[in-house]
């Protein structure tokens, strides 16, 4: 990967990121000001269909068209939604208290199939699930953390096991293992990992320590990445009972604004990039071809607050809040112009944008051959900077790029 050397950065007046660009190209009104602190409201793409948690309401909208975004049904649930999940025809829904599931085979009239009640004395607070095949796994704030759920049958969804490792904020199946990502008091836990080769009794095989607060979880092969607070924590679950460290990267300032507080709530990856929305409502979107280390190759204000998202292709689907404290949009962002940042094409491709031989690597090469900067060191004899370097340099800008 690339590394852009600071003194670079500031002498030259071209973006090292300039070639991502995230652009709004279609949105729906939603009705909710709400979100959950430092948590999301689910958003779940199929097909041409986009499934939306909007406060108490679950959505359905048809997102063929970007551009012309339709609503097609919706439910009142009566609890505030924190997540949502699709199976066929069936979504489940997180909620303060249970979690219930919805006959979506009809969109313009999804109908409540069942509920999953838990403990409702205090309630359980369900703040992110994940299904697959006939397996629905429920994260909670409790100190146990996790519900294993049958779904076989969606209108009567039964617990069959649980197990402990601390409040879940964000949860993922990954074959016959869960990985969460939560809250774990002072024990300075990121992540912990839960063997489910048994449904019925599920335990915690493995842990990695960093922090205690953590609000948003990827996996991307072996890897996975979670958001902590504004940081970027990268590890590898290679071998599940021993997630090892590879990264952390802060990618989300801290908000100038001392009543915002910037969490990384929702994590994207696609082709080496991370989509990471900040519940500040930045977009930040990161080059993560090298886990060791991540680079930030942009931010955008999409509102006041991100409050869930999706990825689909070329297009990311976001919840977010009205920047003027309204109801707030789900948006559809192009993100076809973002791409893992390119190397150097030869050794005159000295600065942004890298690929293509131009005044801004002349410049580049002047600045650093005044300064006696090694990227100006071209050529023997090496350690002095004379006229073999400026020769070598000529020649690279007329081979140009292969």
């Amino acid at each position: 990967m690339r590394t852009l050397p600071a003194w670079l950065s500031m002498i030259v007046g071209v973006s090292a990121f300039a070639q991502c660009e995230p652009v709004v190209v279609g949105s729906a009104p939603l009705t909710s000001t709400s979100a959950m602190f430092g948590l999301t409201s689910g958003v779940v793409i199929n097909s041409d269909r986009a499934y939306v948690a909007d406060g108490d309401v679950f959505r359905v909208f048809d997102v063929a068209d970007p551009a012309h975004l339709t609503p097609l049904g919706s439910i009142d649930t009566g609890r505030p939604i924190s997540d949502v999940a699709l199976a066929g025809d069936v979504a489940y829904l997180a909620q303060l208290g249970a979690v219930i599931s919805v006959d979506v085979s009809n969109p313009t009239m999804p109908m409540i199939l069942g509920e999953f009640d838990g403990v409702t004395s205090p309630p359980r607070e369900y703040y992110a699930l994940d299904v697959e095949g006939d397996l629905l796994v429920v994260g909670q704030n409790t100190t146990v953390s996790i519900d294993v759920l049958d779904v076989s049958d969606p209108a009567n969804p039964t617990k069959i096991g649980d197990s402990s490792g601390g409040i879940v904020f964000d949860l993922r199946i990954m074959g016959s293992t869960i990985v969460t990502a939560g809250l774990t008091g002072n024990s300075f836990i990121s992540l912990n990992i839960h063997d489910i080769t048994d449904p019925s009794a599920p335990f915690r095989t493995g842990s990695l320590f960093y922090t205690p607060f953590n609000f948003a979880l990827e996996l991307e092969g072996s890897l996975a990445l979670v958001g902590v607070f504004g940081d970027l924590l990268i590890a590898d679950l290679s071998n599940p009972s021993f997630p090892a460290f590879v990264s952390a990267t802060q990618i989300a300032d801290a908000n100038p604004d001392p009543d915002v507080t910037s969490l990384i709530n929702t994590l994207h990856t696609a082709d080496g990039i991370a989509y990471a929305s900040v519940s500040d409502g930045r977009l930040v979107v990161v080059d993560v071809t090298d886990p060791v280390a991540p680079e930030v190759i942009t931010a955008v204000q999409l509102g006041s607050r991100i409050r869930g998202m999706d990825l689909v292709g070329d297009l990311l689907y976001v919840s977010a809040a009205d920047s003027g404290g309204g109801p707030g949009s789900l948006l559809i962002v192009d993100i076809s112009a973002c791409g893992p940042l390119p190397d150097p094409c030869s050794a005159a491709d000295l600065a942004a944008p890298f690929g293509a031989i131009d005044i801004s690597d002349v410049i580049a090469f002047l600045i650093a051959f005044s300064e006696a900067n090694a990227a100006a060191d071209l050529a023997p004899p090496f350690g002095t900077f004379d006229f073999s370097d400026v020769l070598a340099f000529l020649t690279a800008v007329a081979a140009g790029c292969p």
